[in-house]
């Protein structure tokens, strides 16, 4: 058991430094992906938004459609 525990204490630099850079790669890996999602969500909201607009528009446009209607009439 002691011997295990030396190794753990002081492993070879080689296998520290796979390590490290597996490490490295996840955090990268990771990062990039919480990146994807955010411009995903700031996608669907920006959508969300034109929609609203357009719903707006569409609205405005009936609006005006009943006062000339009404204004003719």
């Amino acid at each position: 058991m002691m011997l295990l525990l030396q190794q753990h204490a002081s492993p070879p630099p080689h296998a520290s430094r796979c390590a490290a850079a597996a490490l490295y790669y996840q955090q990268q890996h990771q990062q990039q992906q919480q990146q994807q999602q955010r411009q995903q969500q700031q996608q669907q909201q920006q959508q969300q938004q034109q929609q609203q607009q357009q719903q707006k528009r569409e609205h405005l446009l009936h609006a005006g459609e009943q006062q000339t209607s009404w204004r003719e009439e």
